[in-house]
């Protein structure tokens, strides 16, 4: 007969992937980096990670994301570390990480080189971020800070990477980048709460978060929530990976309530931006869920995901994309 774990285990298996099967027969913007369901248990790493729409069938809204991360106890010690906050609670595991990420946004129609109304806007950006995730392991609560600097405009080189992408793979060439958000400076900080509310061993999680940001690319807050499934080391605990062979899903929906988005509205310095979206016209609560499946071997972590997002702003559509997270973990 088998035992109450494995019962337990395999019916979360089965609800995660009724929950996962949705998310790719309908189908964000930044990259996330401090997400439960992204985890690694080590101070120090290094994750690639890949995002763009064309693998899911389009070439459109949030197109292409690249970041690099690395996460290192001597980060810690930076200028921008002191930026990031979180409560200094008794035992608590605080981990640091700092990342370069460049994102491109394109309108649904890229055949034309005057500005289409009611579509998109092109623009692009460029970023650096700082962040801190702090562990409480006794609550089983997690805190998460970033800082991040850098540009929106042609200085965050989007015309640049998907024209060439295009040429390489003998794609429609983007007519109208010419028309895209201008340059303007990025500030922005976020805060991110993540509670675990069910836990059976390394089998099955489940938590929920809150997240606010301000600053001058985004403003907005959200509430999510992240079932994970399968044979995974806590995001709640502060135990450094060991090598083994691990395999989870995850999927984490969520609802985004939106305050501003330079990426649709423009920068919040320079207004001269050919072709941007008025404030009345932004959606206000986004939802989004993002699913995916990890495999850990050794020391590689190997993450595919799928994320569909609703539309954000009131005469868009839909969106989905996808992407792979690489990452190793370092003595």
């Amino acid at each position: 007969m088998p035992r109450a774990p494995e019962i337990m285990a395999s019916t979360g298996l089965i609800i995660c992937l009724l929950l996962f099967i949705p998310a790719i027969r309908t189908g964000a913007q930044e990259i996330e980096s401090t997400s439960t369901y992204n985890n690694i248990n080590s101070g120090k790493y290094l994750r690639i990670c890949l995002d763009n729409d064309y693998f899911s069938g389009s070439d459109k809204q949030y197109t292409e994301g690249f970041s690099i991360e690395y996460w290192a106890p001597l980060l810690g010690r930076s200028p921008l570390a002191k930026l990031l906050y979180y409560p200094r609670l008794s035992n608590m595991d605080v981990k640091y990480g700092m990342e370069i990420e460049q994102d491109s946004y394109t309108p649904d129609n890229m055949k034309f080189k005057v500005p289409l109304t009611n579509d998109r806007p092109y623009a692009a950006t460029l970023l650096l971020k700082t962040f801190m995730v702090a562990t409480d392991n006794h609550y089983g609560q997690r805190f998460a800070s970033t800082f991040t600097a850098g540009v929106i405009g042609p200085a965050a080189m989007g015309r640049d990477i998907q024209t060439g992408a295009h040429i390489i793979f003998d794609n429609l060439l983007p007519a109208g980048w010419g028309n895209q958000v201008h340059n303007d400076i990025v500030i922005n900080y976020q805060l991110d709460y993540q509670k675990q509310v069910l836990s059976y061993g390394n089998l099955l999680s489940a938590d929920v978060d809150i997240m606010g940001r301000a600053g001058t690319l985004s403003d907005k807050t959200c509430v999510g929530v992240t079932f994970m499934t399968g044979k995974f080391q806590s995001p709640f605990t502060n135990s450094i990976f060991r090598k083994r062979t691990l395999f989870y899903v995850y999927v984490h929906p969520e609802i985004n309530f939106i305050g501003y988005d330079a990426t649709l509205e423009g920068g919040a310095f320079n207004k001269a931006s050919p072709y941007t979206l008025s404030s009345n016209e932004i959606a206000r609560r986004v939802f989004k869920n993002n699913a995916g499946i990890v495999i850990f071997y050794n020391n590689l972590y190997v993450e595919y995901f799928y994320c569909y997002q609703s539309r954000q702003f009131l005469k868009g559509n839909d969106h989905a994309w996808n992407g792979i997270r690489i990452s190793m973990a370092l003595k």
